[in-house]
Formats: C-alpha cells, structure tokens, sequence
C-alpha cells in the first residue's frame, strides 16, 4: 500500500456554529480503464461555524496505482472552484510520499461549505484485471481554525475498480461545428448516419483501404464516384436557359479503398450510425469546410460555385439553390438549410440557369465497372428550409435534412406536427 500524505496549510472561512461532526473530507469512489487514467476527487464538507485557516490529510493508494505527474516529481492536480486565486497550491512526489502546501497570502475563505477540494489523476502501475477492486484510505485528517486547536476528523474509504479498456479513438462527430485537426496514425470513430437503402453523401478527411471500407460499411456497400454533369439530353431549354441536368457517378472498385477529401455517394443494405478505422492520417483540407472537384470548367473558385463539396464541420449553410440528398431525392437549399459533418452537396449553377419556383429536374446516372449506366429518373424538385426536428416530447432529435434517419412517428418540424415513416 502506497501512503501518500497531503499536509495542507491554507486560509478558509466557514461561517456558522461549530459543529464538528459534520465535518468531513472523503474520496468518491471510482472506476478505473485497464488502460488508462481517472479522476480522483477529494471533497469536503464543512460547517458553517468557524473560519479555517488550513487542513491536511494522508491519502493511501495500493502500489499497484500511481499517480499522474506533471513534471520531475510534482504531482498533477486541480483546485476545486472552491478556491480563492491566492489560495496557492503545490504538490510533490517524496520518497513515495506526495507532500502537498497549500497556503492564501490573505484570509479569504473557501467558497461554500462543501464541493471539490481537489483532484488528482491516478493511473495502473501495473497490468489489471477488469472487476478488480481496491480500496484507498484517506486518513489523519486535520482541519485548523482560526481560532482554538485543530480539528481531528473521521477516515474514510473509497473504492477502485478496474474498468474495460477506454475508448482512445479519436472521435468524429457529424454535429460537431469544430473541424478535425490533422493527426498521423490514430484510430478514429466516426459518428456518422448513413441510412440503409438511401443515396447519401459522404466526405471523409483520410483514405480507407478497401478492407476498411468493407469493415465500416459492409461487403455489399456500393460507393461512387463524382464524374460531372451536363444539361439534360431530355430537357426543355427556354431560350439558354438550362432547366434539367444530369449529374453523373461511377462505380469505384471498393478493393481501391476511399480517397481522402474526395466527396462520394454510397448506399449501404444497413443503417450505420458510427464507424471506426484504424491507423489511420487524418489530413482535412485547410482554410475551408468544403472541397472544390475539379469539374474541368475553372481552376478557380469563382462567386458562383460549380462542383460537388464536402464539409467536414456541422452548420454550414447551403447558398440558393444549391443541391443536396435527401430521402433518395434531391433538394434545393433556399439559402438557410444548414447540412452536418462528413456530407457533400452540389452547387451546379454555371450548368442549371434556370431553378426559379424549384422547376428544375435532375437526373443521376450511375455507370458501373462494365460500363453499364443506370438511370435514376428526373423529378420535380422542391426547396428544403433549414429547421429544428423535435419529438413530442420537446426534445431536440435533429435537423430536417435528416428527418429520415429517425424512427418512425410523429415529430414537430417547425412548430407543426408531421409523420415520419
């Protein structure tokens, strides 16, 4: 058993009737990941009755815990917001014992009469069983007053046991308004829906080799390729005015594995929810939350943008007009849908010239491996408004552009009830 004492000299006020067998300091019980850290948190309670000036207290860990260093061998902790900014606090590692002073350069006391007094982060020393339990003491606790002798309070234990390992992924989450940074080697977890038997979009910020794609999507997933649009060859053109296109896909050999920054549609036979990749280089296109394909008209990006583009931050706002699935179909933004993370929608406004009233067609054509081309037929489009989607209960469940990956029943989309089957 490790024995760590924390003498502790700082100012503290508590007003009130003293009452000394309500005061306490304890540890709450925790669980500890096989394979990583926890907090410990020490708490206190004390009576508002006297003003203290400073406590201190031995804390036993077994020797197969230790505690997290911040450098050399000072200890790493945290104040409690109990705290006042002069309440100065130091802690150290000495010869197995971890020493800490705490001391107020005034007589501000500690705020409130109970909550965190401090926080400590302990990890295994040694390779554990999951369900394996300890026992920590904290003991010999002294509490000083201002005025008359020290306070002696009772010990108490808290218990540790040895949890599954934690989850380490990096995570990715499609609601997040934060861009994912760029890392060398993690294993990700990406909170990503993609709804079985839906064309959806799909923009990921490293490569998947096929087995990955296999693994996260299924052997059955078809992933396809962005590879132009035209005016439709079966439109009515209104002077030069566009009023039908045809936005053309791929079929990409999923033993090729998916390319990082490279917007695609995919269709899987399962509704996923999150998936993980291994090892994998997170390498996000910088300075901006979509990613420009080249379409062969422009290098540039010009005030009027023309491709297929990838976001990889929740939140962003779809200009007028621009396209995106949903449900299997395609809508138009009336310039407030906002779409989430890892998702891709089309601006094709150099090609279609003419989308007022939401007149305007479109058809996807999917060519496969054999050069046989599939036809999904042209539709009346319709404009989609951004919007909140709430149960019946009043909870928020998500935005309107993926109101069909929700279960089945009636919602409140903005403020009126409707069905989603």
């Amino acid at each position: 058993m490790k024995k760590i004492l924390l003498p502790i000299l700082m100012l503290l006020a508590v007003v009130g009737t003293s009452k000394a067998q309500t005061n306490a300091l304890s540890v709450a019980d925790i669980d500890l990941p096989k394979n990583y850290e926890a907090s410990l948190i020490v708490s206190f309670q004390l009576d508002a009755a006297d003003t203290y000036t400073g406590y201190s207290f031995n804390l036993e860990l077994p020797s197969d815990l230790e505690f997290v260093m911040d450098e050399g061998t000072n200890v790493a902790f945290t104040k409690g917001g109990c705290h006042a900014d002069n309440h100065s606090v130091t802690a150290h590692l000495d010869e197995g014992l971890v020493k800490v002073a705490a001391l107020s350069l005034s007589s501000k006391p500690l705020t409130g009469t109970s909550g965190t007094l401090l926080t400590f982060t302990i990890k295994p020393k040694s390779a554990l069983t999951v369900g394996q339990t300890f026992t920590g003491t904290i003991k010999d606790i002294l509490i000083v007053p201002v005025e008359g002798e020290k306070k002696s309070l009772a010990n108490s234990t808290f218990t540790i046991t040895i949890g599954e390992d934690a989850d380490l992924r990096t995570i990715l989450d499609e609601n997040s308004t934060t861009a994912p940074e760029a890392a060398t080697g993690v294993d990700v977890r990406v909170k990503r829906t993609i709804t079985a038997n839906h064309w959806s979009t799909i923009c990921l910020p490293f490569d998947m080799t096929g087995a990955q794609v296999k693994s996260a999507f299924g052997d059955d997933v078809v992933l396809c390729d962005f590879k132009g649009y035209d005016p439709g060859s079966d439109v009515t053109l209104d002077g030069e005015n566009v009023v039908g296109i045809e936005i053309h896909f791929e079929n990409i050999n999923i033993s090729d594995g998916l390319s990082a920054n490279r917007p695609y549609i995919i269709k899987v036979s399962s509704t996923i929810n999150e998936f993980t990749a291994d090892g994998v280089n997170l390498n996000p296109v910088e300075d901006e939350a979509y990613i420009e394909y080249d379409n062969g008209k422009s290098g540039s990006r010009r005030k009027v943008y023309s491709g297929f583009y990838g976001t990889y931050k929740a939140g962003v706002i779809l200009q007028k007009n621009s396209l995106f699935l949903n449900d299997n179909k395609f809508y138009y933004s009336k310039g407030n849908t906002g779409i989430k993370a890892f998702r891709a929608y089309f601006d094709v406004l150099d090609v279609l010239t003419d989308v007022e009233n939401a007149a305007a067609r479109v058809k996807m054509s999917i060519t496969d491996g054999n050069g046989n081309t599939t036809n999904i037929d042209p539709r009346t489009m319709t404009t989609m408004e951004s919007g909140k989607v709430y149960n019946m209960n009043g909870q928020y469940v998500g935005e309107v552009e993926d109101a069909n990956s929700l279960p089945k029943g009636i919602y409140i989309v903005n403020g009126k009830k409707k069905v989603i089957k």
